[in-house]
């Protein structure tokens, strides 16, 4: 089981025979008491990486939000904890989500989080490349 979070944090490689656990909650106060998060009001970190997919835990702060982008795979967004709005498309769309809200979204999907309250989620990336 992954404990505590000390940084540099070394995501879990997930090769052949991985099996690891993580106590979300945990990380998701630490990241809140770093220098990074009380600065900008965002903190992420890799937890687990192969070449077909990626977990990042991210803490946002109540009014602060990760910047539109887009991802070159599909990806998916599990809020853990409090409210955030994700902005989609050109048109800027606004879903609100809550504890337990799940967003798949395909590759090239512009999008956006805002932290309508202080939130954790997850973001689930499907590969570090496009498929060919």
């Amino acid at each position: 089981m992954a404990t505590g979070l000390s940084r540099p944090f070394r995501p879990v490689e997930l090769t052949a025979g991985t099996l690891d656990f993580f106590r979300l909650r945990e990380f998701a106060e630490e990241m809140k008491a770093e220098d990074e998060y009380r600065h900008s009001g965002l903190s992420g970190v890799t937890l687990a990486r192969d070449e077909h997919l990626t977990v990042v835990l991210v803490a946002l702060r109540k009014g602060e939000s990760m910047r539109e982008h887009r991802a070159p795979v599909g990806a998916a967004v599990v809020l853990l904890s409090g409210r955030a709005s994700f902005v989609s498309g050109s048109d800027e769309s606004r879903t609100e989500l809550e504890p337990s809200s799940l967003v798949v979204f395909a590759p090239d999907v512009s999008h956006a989080v805002e932290a309508l309250e202080d939130a954790v989620y997850l973001v689930i990336i499907g590969g570090r490349d496009r498929a060919a």
